[in-house]
């Protein structure tokens, strides 16, 4: 697979995208990293990565999946290229 894309669940809500580019610098390739927080009731705070490659990406998936930080225990994976709207005829 040439998946480049990667989820990052369950993320800390004291962690930044700056610590997180940190921890993702043993890897390398980030080409974009945003976090973000889902329900207004319940936070749940989870990353999108952007690696160069797909061999980052699944290297940060072995090296990070079950990784505890902050307390919190990651839950990562690959996610499929990003897709096109399809026109509504």
């Amino acid at each position: 697979m040439n998946h480049t894309r990667v989820y990052f669940g369950d993320l800390s809500p004291t962690l930044t995208e700056e610590a997180l580019r940190e921890l993702l610098e043993e890897i390398g390739g980030v080409i974009e990293l945003k976090i973000t927080e889902s329900t207004p009731m319940r936070v749940q705070r989870f990353a999108i990565i952007e690696l160069a490659t797909s061999d980052q990406a699944r290297q940060a998936v072995r090296s990070f999946n079950g990784r505890v930080v902050d307390g919190y225990r990651l839950l990562v994976y690959t996610l499929p290229p990003k897709t096109k709207p399809r026109d509504r005829a």
